[in-house]
């Protein structure tokens, strides 16, 4: 209520907005960053695209960031992550890409959603993963079911065989970590 609305396509920004199919939408602080069917797009004023080369697939569907880093799930292609990021500095630091290649990696190269987990090692364990969480996981939601990072190197997925009934389906849209703290083993 109150307030103007802006509407941005790619006809009236001459191109500039990479799709009008926006999948995401981010606010750095300083800039807005939509994930689009296009490629990555950033808003400071004016548009700027990101397309193949730093990212691994133009199709980005979610986005997550702590600080120093933005990671991106695509649809096809894997998770990018920008590390070294600086809200004030746009999207500059270094691009790393993680898809499905064989065991102990992401469950697939289609990313629906990411959830990014900043708890001490005093937290829950999460679904059984015996990996508290230790300030620096990521979460996953896929085609082929929720796939746990720990950025060290551990990689465990989680999808409707090995669940015990948990997880109904392979194809995961969405995941959300539970903010409550825990009272007990999971």
């Amino acid at each position: 209520t109150g307030g103007t609305w802006s509407s941005y396509t790619t006809a009236n920004t001459g191109g500039d907005l990479c799709s009008d199919d926006v999948r995401d939408v981010f606010d750095t602080g300083s800039d807005l960053v939509a994930g689009t069917q296009g490629g990555l797009c950033e808003f400071d004023g004016g548009w700027s695209c990101f397309r193949e080369g730093a990212l691994a697939s133009n199709d980005v569907r979610a986005i997550a960031s702590q600080e120093g880093e933005i990671w991106f799930g695509t649809y096809g292609a894997g998770a990018n992550l920008l590390a070294g990021w600086n809200a004030n500095e746009g999207l500059s630091g270094t691009w790393e890409t993680y898809s499905y290649a064989a065991s102990n990696a992401i469950a697939s190269n289609y990313i629906n959603d990411i959830a990014l987990d900043n708890r001490s090692t005093e937290g829950p364990t999460w679904l059984g993963t015996g990996y508290g969480g230790n300030g620096d996981a990521v979460w996953f939601a896929t085609n082929l079911g929720v796939s746990f990072f720990d950025k060290g190197s551990v990689w465990e997925t989680f999808d409707a065989t090995n669940t015990g009934g948990g997880l109904p389906s392979n194809h995961v849209m969405a995941v959300a970590l539970d903010p409550r703290p825990a009272t007990g083993g999971v």
